[in-house]
């Protein structure tokens, strides 16, 4: 059979299986290594997920928190990492999945890259240089505390932390793309329907780029006319390769499109509004995204574009560039929907507008352009190594000792710049200590159903304390009705605080013994228990059941009585 994309013999690595293997443990140890120095055990989402995922399999497990119990998305994340729950506590199943995770990761990425960059560590080469960029990144955010003025991290998308559904979803889409520029076509069909499996958008993105890239690919093609006895055998190899695609796919992709559909209109676009422009507008809105993050994405697309004609690199590359090409203009695509000089709600067809925004748009894009601009550098790198194979033996080892270095500077960038991602909680090493410790008090001393009102922008309440909470601002539901009663949890807390808050901030006893009757609209035994944390949220003039230097635990059962003056 006859590859698409350029002679598939050309494009295999000519390495032994051994050499292979060999490349995919020093891959899979590198990533490894950058996800536990770089997001330590509980990551930014971990705690987001895999509370969800272990609800999904015990539903005691904070019984009653309405994050949990609203509907699931990622069933086949769920019946596999989330199976671990059963047996493993949260963070064993983190570091258990992380584990599974980023070897998958590992081996799609060496069978992609190897099929592009002829070099026999370039998948080495092209991960640190990668993972260099988004090191970067984050710490040009951390250096200035602001999230407006981010480069190399056009709409907060990353690959290598914490555990997530994408993680494998990006792992089976490298694996399809090599095994699709080998010709392999009904492995690169079940590759991608698995990566649709585990997370329908990022996989559904990589279809849709990489059957665009394929009918470019095609169309250059032409000449190429197929006798036919030949084009009728084809024909049941195509609808062989769309029914495995199909098969591998169905597990994750029907319940995600049950999952889209099912709510009514009119919620569906309230959902949409307070999603797109609100909770995830960081990732959704092109207008939240600063200048100066697409000028650098431009600076990255300048690199890759310009190298890639004199780089070193195997005849596939051209389906990759027009891969790439195509989650560019899905991009593209997304500005042109998010592009307004108002409020979102002024923009023509904002209903419509705003729905088609919530599947990122930019995700793919986000990934893809610093992949390519990685494989460039060090298609270039041997490109030059090629040009000075003429000198004398001692300038071509001084030559050949400089990837060396960089690639350790590389490592040494990816460890050691400082990155949001090591403490997201945002806590200081003494309310992060203090919130710990008041939630192992809660997890021991209170009813397992005991309903919490937390600091809004709280981090791991519910990993730590196995406790249900009244709302927070992370753990945002992904159905229409879950998104607007958690938008409508937040406006209520909001408006108790204006209604009752003093000129200095202060609430009485009085109001807040009234919490728990006014958040019974909501629940039917209302808010239990008030965490406070120094900054955050309190301190009351209340007796607390529980406290340490930062944090105090108040009850709301009974009378509650003032503190004496």
């Amino acid at each position: 059979m006859k590859s698409m994309v350029g002679d598939a013999g050309k494009d295999r690595a000519p390495y032994s299986l051994r050499h292979r293997f060999r490349i995919v443990l020093a891959l899979f140890a590198s990533l490894v290594l950058y996800s536990a120095i770089r997001s330590p055990v509980p990551g930014v989402n971990e705690p987001h997920i895999l509370t969800k995922a272990r609800h999904y399999w015990d539903p005691n497990f904070c019984r009653g928190d309405f994050y949990l119990e609203s509907p699931d998305v990622y069933i086949v994340f769920y019946h596999t990492v989330g199976l671990l729950t059963r047996w493993m506590t949260l963070e064993q199943t983190a570091w258990t999945g992380r584990v599974i995770a980023l070897l998958v990761l590992a081996v799609g990425f060496d069978r992609l890259v190897s099929r592009i960059v002829p070099s026999r560590w370039s998948s080495l080469w092209v991960a640190w240089i990668y993972l260099s960029i988004a090191a970067i990144g984050r710490a040009f955010r951390f250096f200035l505390e602001d999230w407006s003025a981010r480069i190399f991290d056009l709409s907060g998308e990353w690959i290598v932390g914490g555990i997530e559904a994408k993680v494998f979803a990006y792992g089976f889409l490298f694996a399809a793309m090599g095994c699709w520029i080998d010709a392999r076509r009904y492995r690169a069909a079940l590759l991608a329907g698995l990566a649709i499996s585990f997370h329908p958008v990022v996989g559904v993105w990589g279809l849709i780029a990489a059957v665009f890239a394929s009918l470019v690919e095609r169309r250059h093609r032409r000449d190429d006319v197929a006798p036919p006895s030949r084009a009728v055998r084809q024909l049941r190899q195509w609808i062989v390769t769309a029914a495995l695609l199909l098969v591998a796919a169905s597990p994750g992709l029907i319940p995600a499109l049950k999952f889209a559909s099912g709510a009514d209109p009119v919620l569906q676009q309230k959902a949409a509004y307070i999603q797109t422009f609100y909770r995830l507008q960081h990732h959704l809105d092109p207008m939240a995204i600063p200048w100066i993050a697409y000028g650098s994405y431009l600076g990255l697309a300048a690199v890759w574009l310009v190298g890639r004609r004199r780089a070193c690199l195997n005849p596939g590359e051209r389906w990759f560039t027009w891969f790439v090409a195509g989650s560019v203009l899905v991009l593209l695509a997304g500005v042109l929907l998010g592009l307004r000089t108002g409020p979102p709600a002024e923009m023509p067809l904002w209903q419509i507008r705003a729905r088609l925004l919530r599947f990122y748009p930019f995700r793919l894009a986000d990934a893809m352009i610093p992949l390519a601009a990685s494989m460039v550098i060090v298609g270039l790198a041997r490109q030059v190594a090629a040009r000075k194979a003429d000198q004398t033996s001692r300038q071509i080892g001084l030559f050949r000792a400089i990837p060396g270095a960089a690639l350790v500077c590389a490592l040494i960038a990816c460890i050691f710049l400082p990155s949001l991602d090591r403490n997201p909680s945002r806590l200081s090493t003494q309310q992060l200590a203090d919130w710990k410790d008041v939630c192992g008090w809660i997890a021991a001393k209170t009813p397992v159903d005991a309903l919490f009102l937390t600091p809004t922008f709280n981090s791991g309440f519910k990993w730590y304390a196995h406790r249900p909470e009244f709302v927070c601002y992370k753990d945002c539901p992904q159905d229409a009705a879950g998104i607007v009663q958690w938008n409508n949890r937040l406006r209520f807390l909001s408006d108790w605080r204006s209604a009752h808050a003093d000129s200095r901030g202060r609430i009485s006893a009085e109001a807040i013994s009234k919490l728990r009757e006014l958040s019974k609209t909501y629940e039917a035994n209302g808010i239990q228990y008030i965490v406070s944390v120094d900054g955050w949220l309190g301190p009351f003039p209340l007796d607390a059941v529980y406290e340490n230097r930062t944090c105090r635990v108040y009850s709301l059962e009974g009378i509650l009585k003032p503190l004496s003056r």
